[in-house]
């Protein structure tokens, strides 16, 4: 194959001739999936203006490096689930968008950063994995700190709300004069701790959503990682978790950080293959709760689950099946419906196989980290909105995802390829290519 060719020189000349190592590679797009709005919205507050097209280029760039890193190490029979999903939803993405009239860059976009880091995490060894993960952990305790303790700092230098004003086109709040995203100052009777008294936190990411995003994929990382992590970093990581609930007043996040805990306890015990029931079960639950609760507007769990179940009803044969790019984007606050609309009932099909076959790995750690992904993706469909396609998450998430599949994989090369006496066979290919 055409990896295989790639790397039939010697270890040293390939060292030598490559500036940058496959981990390193990914590393650094990991990072700048993670980073870049932080980034551009530094730029944007001191530097140059910013623009919606500068963050698009931006996130254009880091697929492409990404993609590039894919292809240049050799596509394997490892990449046929991701490659597969792909081209399932690009051309059912395109199949609406032909019908809408409209270019359909959500739906092609999601399915490529899933895919993409994925893939990256097929190619990157677990503890590659475990320092891209401390590290974004890190900033963000550290940028964390500065939002909690000097507000007005931490708005100076990151300036949020110009920054979405500049680039989504969300015009500043009048009476907002903190200067961040018009979100963090809640509402009166919004769910909270009763710890924390100021505005909602955002860390990095500038907006609550997906600082509450990123607590639960490292809640999943430590629900996945917890044997192999040594004390120091498991306190730290714990404590992480626990400020961003109290500080960004999620509710979501923490009802699922309350069911991870539970399931490091059952989830080992739990039957292979009981992933691929928990987001029909989850979505029947949310129809009978609807039914149960009754319309409702409030931005709470009983209006959020009422939208969402309110236009998955109003669903015709037309949006099943064709779909609709304009209700797609009167849809960002109702994800099952945005899915389907974007790429019709069976993109949502696609995405829920996906996510059911990502990981499947025999080990613990792997059908562990294949329940809570689909605990995370069920439940914020259900009651959240898109932010779960947010590259500053799914990086992490399917990064993790793929990496936890590469051990079990390159174990299974090694024992497949061993010789009589026992050697192993120097034509490995994730062998070589973990070097």
């Amino acid at each position: 194959m055409y990896g295989i060719a790639r790397r039939s020189t010697p270890r040293h000349s390939r060292r030598a001739g490559t500036i940058f190592s496959v981990k390193t590679s990914v590393t650094g797009v990991c990072l700048a999936a993670v980073l870049y709005n932080a980034f551009l919205a530094l730029l944007g507050a001191h530097f140059i203006p910013m623009s919606y097209g500068i963050v698009v280029a931006t996130e254009g760039l880091i697929l492409a490096c990404g993609l590039m890193i894919v292809i240049r190490y050799g596509i394997t029979e490892t990449d046929f689930l991701p490659i597969a999903f792909l081209l399932t939803s690009c051309v059912l993405a395109m199949w609406v968008g032909i019908f809408s009239e409209a270019v359909p860059t959500e739906g092609i976009r999601n399915a490529l950063v899933i895919s993409i880091f994925y893939c990256l995490g097929t190619r990157t060894r677990i503890e590659t994995t475990d320092k891209i993960f401390i590290t974004c952990a890190i900033i963000v305790a550290i940028f964390l700190a500065l939002e909690v303790t000097s507000l007005e700092s931490y708005a100076w230098l990151l300036k949020p709300a110009q920054y979405y004003a500049a680039t989504r086109g969300i015009a500043e709040f009048s009476l907002n004069e903190t200067g961040l995203f018009a979100n963090a100052l809640g509402f009166e009777g919004r769910f909270t701790w009763g710890i924390y008294s100021g505005p909602r936190t955002s860390s990095i990411f500038l907006e609550q959503v997906s600082l509450a995003n990123f607590a639960a994929v490292l809640s999943i990382y430590v629900l996945c990682r917890w044997r192999a992590l040594k004390p120091a970093t498991r306190a730290f990581l714990v404590t992480l978790i626990l400020i961003v609930l109290i500080t960004n007043n999620t509710r979501t996040t923490s009802a699922l950080c309350g069911v991870f805990l539970i399931g490091y306890f059952l989830f080992h015990k739990v039957p292979r293959g009981s992933q691929f029931l928990i987001i029909p079960s989850l979505l029947a639950l949310g129809f009978i709760l609807s039914a149960i609760l009754g319309a409702s507007t409030g931005d709470d769990i009983a209006g959020r689950l009422s939208l969402t179940i309110s236009k998955l009803w109003s669903l015709d044969f037309g949006s099943m099946f064709v779909g609709n790019l304009d209700a797609a984007r009167r849809s960002m606050d109702s994800g099952y419906p945005f899915v389907i609309f974007s790429t019709t009932v069976a993109g949502l099909f696609a995405l829920w196989m996906f996510i059911s076959l990502s990981c499947p790995s025999p080990k613990v750690s792997s059908r562990v980290c294949g329940l809570a992904i689909s605990l995370f993706f069920g439940i914020n469909l259900l009651i959240g909105g898109t932010a779960v396609f947010s590259i500053k998450i799914a990086a992490l998430l399917w990064l993790l995802a793929g990496s936890l599949q590469n051990g079990w994989r390159e174990q299974g090369r090694r024992s497949t390829s061993a010789d009589g006496s026992g050697r192993h066979s120097t034509h490995s290919f994730q062998a070589r290519l973990l070097r």
